[in-house]
């Protein structure tokens, strides 16, 4: 099976090309997000989930890796923003749980263009706050098996702990 780990860590709003041979002889090419979207509040102190997609929609991405998700909290308005963002992006969505938060949940988000044939939520050493790795395996045309995607969260505490993480990355999970 063909397995690309793509690590996408904390605050960061980057768009890459991911180059792959899809075995014709020519190149496919993926553009992937990571986005720390604060469970869906701007610097203005509102949580905005249109100024987020529109954000996101001018990227033109197939994957994106949110951190910071809310599922149905207080906070955010009970919302559930991964599906939210999914449908006003168009893309499909999975949602990878961290723990309870006000009565709703609190985690991470992957937005998909491509077709999601699977979901792994990974659990990884717990910090401040507990911690997943969430992967998502998206069938790429022209290739003969899914693509893993892999989105974190690190723990921004404890350098003890990142390394940890980094080293059962490298081992492939």
């Amino acid at each position: 099976m063909s397995r690309i780990f793509i690590m996408l860590g904390v605050a960061s709003l980057l768009g890459s090309h991911i180059m792959q041979a899809n075995g014709q002889d020519r190149l496919q090419s993926i553009r992937i997000v990571s986005y720390n979207i604060r469970h869906g509040e701007g610097l203005d102190r509102r949580v905005d989930l249109k100024r987020i997609a529109k954000v996101i929609s001018a990227l033109k991405p197939d994957l994106v890796a949110l951190q910071e998700v809310d599922k149905n909290c207080k906070r955010s308005g009970n919302q559930d923003i991964a599906a939210e963002l999914g449908r006003l992006t168009g893309m499909q969505h999975r949602f990878g749980r961290f723990m309870d938060y006000q009565n709703g949940e609190y985690g991470m988000a992957i937005l998909s263009r491509l077709p999601i044939m699977e979901t792994i939520r990974h659990s990884l050493p717990k910090g401040a706050e507990p911690r997943c790795a969430f992967e998502v395996k998206v069938q790429v045309a022209g290739l003969p098996s899914p693509v893993s995607f892999v989105c974190i969260h690190n723990d921004w505490t404890d350098e003890v702990i990142r390394v940890c993480v980094h080293e059962i990355f490298r081992e492939g999970l």
